[in-house]
């Protein structure tokens, strides 16, 4: 079915707002993908920082810490016995010492629907030594015969991978060992198709953090490729601060296709006093003029900005406010998208309100909190939220350190990201809780000491933001911190 380009725009538009909000999963029959993993060049550095990170040896004697470990606890902790074990002593110790020592190691996350555990982790290059280790491990603790298990290689092209389940103090888990590496999975599926992906390039930093952008946008991956130009992936690297045992941030290299649409250009002041300080996360690209927005100009933006390329860039940032609690207690994301714009009168924004029809489940509207700046958002407890920071009720993003806030003001980028760690997960919990509270409008119950203790700990984990120029085939982001 053809679309008309006013409805095109109508599809697309909706899916660049509501995407960071409704990821669609990765599953189907294709490959498993990862949405996203983290790779250690050496993984003994992250005992040093269990070990000798201040912040870390407060949430190992923390409740949140026990919680967590509630399901690992019992195997990573497991004292081996003298008959039938490979390993004396705590597995945990056992695995730094034998396996994990100046070895490469990736956690990979998928989002898809049907696992019984989006996580995997894959130990990389083993020697022969280290693969007899394993060996005696997995004899020593199956649990059933080999397990075939179909996986996708490539489109339209499957292949069926043994795996071995193995089963460590009444906890299961499925293991391929191929050769020279290692796969764990809870899944059966996930172990299977991280035992196709055991080869590693070089790593030029202590650790990396490599987003598949089809897999992590793929609610608007067709507007982000083709439109935009962005390539498959994201890496981030990240640096080992060994004095204080802890990563620090590095560069950040986004992929772009060779004919992409970014300018560059400092982020408008009137931007940053939008966004509010509070902000878990926001990403930013710098892109063609799309004023004024109404149907007739964006169909001529969308059929002509990618050819044209160059000319005035502005900064379209997305912004993610956490979970909010909505009419019939249906939880909904804080997702607003800013576009500068010289036109911000009411017209102006009924002709933007006209884009969306708004005439089915979810409604879209438009509003011009701070001058030069329309809001664009689902909910309108996030316009609500840009409108307390534009009038000063609620601190702006350039009330922060002013290290973070320069990353994108004083010097012209092509993109830039910002990630409150702590705020998100603190969010989190916050929404757990609220999850667990009693139905029908009555109060929330005072927050017990555990989750208070926990919501001061994880406050406590740092911000980071990501900020550079596209150069040759990629936008590279000097990573800043407070």
């Amino acid at each position: 079915m053809r679309l008309s380009k006013t409805r095109r725009l109508r599809v697309f538009l909706p899916a660049l707002i509501l995407g960071a909000a409704s990821l669609a999963g990765a599953g189907g029959p294709g490959p498993l993908i990862p949405e996203y993993e983290v790779t250690l060049r050496d993984a003994s550095q992250m005992n040093a920082l269990l070990k000798g990170n201040v912040w870390a040896k407060d949430f190992s004697g923390s409740n949140l810490y026990r919680g967590s470990m509630a399901r690992l606890g019992p195997v990573l902790f497991a004292v081996g016995s003298e008959d039938r074990d490979s390993w004396k002593g705590r597995l945990v110790d056992f695995l730094a010492d034998h396996l994990l020592a100046h070895r490469p190691v990736r956690l990979s996350y998928f989002h898809s629907s049907g696992l019984s555990t989006p996580f995997g982790t894959t130990i990389l290059g083993l020697s022969p030594r280290e693969k007899e280790i394993v060996s005696r491990l997995i004899k020593s603790h199956r649990r059933a015969e080999d397990a075939e298990i179909e996986i996708g290689i490539a489109p339209n092209r499957t292949e069926k991978i043994r795996v071995t389940p193995i089963s460590l103090r009444t906890q299961k888990f499925a293991v391929v060992a191929g050769n020279d590496c290692l796969t764990v999975s809870r899944d059966p599926r996930l172990a299977a198709a991280l035992s196709q992906r055991c080869t590693s390039e070089p790593l030029a930093a202590d650790a990396s953090i490599d987003v598949d952008t089809k897999q992590f946008f793929s609610a608007w991956s067709t507007v982000v490729e083709k439109l935009f130009g962005l390539g498959p992936r994201l890496r981030i690297e990240l640096g080992f601060d060994g004095r204080n045992a802890r990563f620090k941030p590095g560069i950040a290299r986004l992929a772009l296709e060779p004919n992409h649409i970014l300018g560059t250009a400092p982020v408008d002041d009137a931007v940053l006093a939008a966004i509010p300080a509070d902000t878990l996360f926001f990403t930013t690209a710098l892109l063609p003029d799309p004023t004024p927005l109404s149907k007739e100009s964006l169909d001529r933006w969308f059929r002509s900005a990618r050819p044209r390329g160059g000319g005035r860039a502005v900064p379209v940032t997305l912004l993610y406010l956490g979970m909010h609690e909505g009419k019939k207690s249906r939880q909904e994301a804080l997702s607003v998208l800013l576009v500068p714009q010289k036109d911000t009168s009411e017209a102006a924004l009924a002709r933007i309100d006209e884009l969306f029809g708004n005439s089915g489940r979810f409604e879209v509207h438009a509003s011009s909190p701070c001058p030069g700046v329309v809001a664009i958002s689902p909910s309108r407890t996030g316009l609500e939220r840009i409108a307390a920071v534009c009038s000063g009720k609620q601190p702006s993003f350039r009330q922060l350190s002013p290290k973070v806030v320069s990353a994108f003001r004083d010097k012209p980028i092509s993109a830039g990201a910002f990630f409150n760690a702590g705020g998100f997960l603190k969010s989190s919990l916050a929404l757990g809780w609220r999850a667990e509270s009693p139905a029908g409008g009555k109060p929330l119950p005072p927050l017990p000491p555990e989750v208070v203790e926990a919501m001061t700990l994880l406050d406590r984990l740092p911000m980071y933001a990501f900020a550079g120029p596209a150069l040759g085939s990629s936008v590279v982001m000097a990573g800043v911190e407070p």
